[in-house]
């Protein structure tokens, strides 16, 4: 059986069964994930910076991902150097990027004794411009950062030498670069010569980098989403450790997904900042696998 939560584990068999309801909440659980090493993390720290500096509490869902994605041995050493997670549209990736990338920036320095170099990236520029819009005031007030704001060629630079740029996704951004940590949003659609041949060798020689993925469910030709999803599955079915954190919110195997009590599994944040009424009137588009895919987070 694939969902690993014990609690998951318990009410999995019943949620294939209609009920009808409309969900209240969401599964705050994900329904696959990797197994916690019962270490210590610095997720509570980043959970700690988002609150300070964003003014914005984690959900449960999203601090459960950071204590596993950043889970490190007694010398600070991360335990795991990729994460994927994939989750519902509009459930609160994009404040996770900024807390995850706010925190890097101010805080990994002081904690590895030396600057970082920091990418986030995205298929389409103007998505990871968004993130970049959002946080680089914050750094620049509080931080003291120097922002230069010209567009396709956007980086803060803290005063310990730490940087951070955004660009597009694409062959040509990716290599030639050095990263301790890369951000990448809706890998869905980013192709596997930019992950596996260009940001994953470029942190080969970093001493605790992390390559941070998260994505909403894709399509047929989302090979690096499938291929990382194989792995992460072979691990956590042969009980083995892996360089990859997985997380994911999916309804069952042969749950109906006509029903809403369904949608809970994808939508870890209904009840926080998704309505179930909201929910509800994206079921009612006439493109279903377009719901399917962005709602219930699953391949079409």
């Amino acid at each position: 059986s694939l969902p690993l939560s014990q609690r998951n584990r318990r009410v999995v068999e019943k949620s294939v069964e209609k009920s009808g309801d409309l969900p209240q909440v969401g599964h705050e659980l994900p329904r696959i994930v990797t197994p916690s090493l019962g270490d210590n993390s610095y997720g509570p720290l980043v959970a700690a910076w988002a609150s300070e500096h964003l003014g914005f509490e984690l959900m449960p869902w999203q601090m459960l991902v950071f204590d596993g994605m950043l889970e490190h041995d007694a010398d600070g050493f991360l335990h795991r150097n990729e994460s994927l997670v994939t989750v519902a549209r509009q459930n609160g990736k994009t404040f996770m990027f900024k807390a995850l990338l706010g925190w890097w920036l101010t805080e990994m320095p002081k904690l590895a004794g030396q600057p970082q170099s920091v990418i986030s990236t995205a298929h389409k520029l103007d998505r990871a411009f968004q993130v970049f819009r959002e946080l680089a005031p914050i750094l620049e007030e509080k931080f003291n950062a120097k922002v230069s704001w010209s567009y396709g060629r956007n980086t803060a630079t803290m005063p310990d030498g730490t940087l951070w740029k955004v660009e597009a996704a694409t062959p040509t951004n990716a290599h030639g670069v050095t990263a301790d940590l890369i951000v990448a949003d809706e890998v869905w659609s980013i192709s596997s010569d930019v992950i596996f041949d260009a940001y994953r060798p470029t942190m080969i020689a970093r001493p605790n980098p992390m390559l941070a993925m998260f994505s909403t469910a894709g399509d047929e030709s989302s090979t690096v989403m499938m291929s990382l999803r194989e792995q992460a599955l072979n691990a956590i079915d042969n009980g083995t450790e892996s360089s990859l954190y997985y997380a994911e919110w999916s309804p069952p195997p042969g749950a109906d997904l006509n029903d809403p009590a369904s949608w809970a599994w994808a939508n870890p944040a209904l009840g926080h900042t998704i309505t179930p009424k909201a929910l509800q009137r994206a079921s009612e588009t006439p493109d279903r696998n377009a719901f399917i895919r962005a709602h219930c987070n699953l391949m079409v």
